[in-house]
């Protein structure tokens, strides 16, 4: 009962933690009206936010044992990538002045993708017959075959329509929504996987915060595809 309890309020602790950053940076956007004094703010914070994620994986990889570990160690690897990719964008857009957007960040960013989705493929999970394996892959099949034509026919394809002739930038352009493609995967996984009792409480938290990644990086694709970002 004690090693429940300190893990909800470790639980409980990292919420409150990322609610915190969230209202900070709304009443950021909210109160600071010159770009110039909010985007170096901004970045720095996001950059400092990933950091923590780094960190928090890593503290629940030193409280894990077996599989969990190692899947938390890689699920770190991700995110450090990406913190990574935070700290070059940041660098690139306020020190340099330059667009981020197709700069070594984006190295931070792509390799977030693989290993996070490495990360998901591993997890421990119950043992399953041979028919619960074949449902949970249909399923995923189904629920990914759909996603990737929604996502085709409403992100992919208007990129590829408006760039025009085949450039760095528009290969990067339609990277992202395939990638994203490949963290739905990962998504379907975590979701469908019969997980320990144990970690139900930790990947729900990190389904969650999937989908939402998921969601801004459409927002991202669509603003950069019709340059308003």
């Amino acid at each position: 009962d004690s090693l429940v309890g300190s893990k909800m309020i470790t639980i409980r602790k990292a919420a409150i933690l990322a609610v915190s950053i969230v209202l900070i940076r709304l009443i950021l956007l909210a109160t600071i009206k010159d770009k110039g004094i909010f985007l170096p703010i901004d970045d720095v914070l996001v950059t400092l936010a990933s950091g923590l994620a780094t960190v928090g994986m890593l503290y629940a990889s030193l409280h894990s044992d077996g599989k969990s570990r190692i899947a938390w160690r890689i699920l770190a690897a991700a995110q450090l990538a990406y913190t990574f990719g935070e700290a070059a964008w940041t660098v690139t857009e306020v020190v340099l002045h330059q667009n981020p957007f197709l700069s070594v960040a984006d190295i931070g960013y792509f390799a977030f993708y693989p290993i996070f989705a490495l990360s998901i493929l591993i997890l421990p999970s119950a043992p399953l017959s041979s028919r619960e394996r074949l449902k949970i892959l249909l399923d995923i099949g189904i629920a990914v075959s759909a996603f990737t034509l929604i996502f085709w026919a409403f992100v992919i394809a208007p990129i590829i329509v408006s760039g025009g002739a085949l450039t760095l930038k528009l290969a990067v352009s339609v990277a992202y929504p395939i990638m994203d493609v490949l963290l739905f995967v990962a998504l379907m996984e975590l979701i469908f996987r019969k997980l320990s009792s144990s970690s139900t409480t930790s990947f729900s938290v990190l389904a969650i915060g999937l989908v939402i990644l998921l969601i801004t990086d459409v927002i991202f694709s669509i603003q950069t595809q019709a340059g308003t970002y």
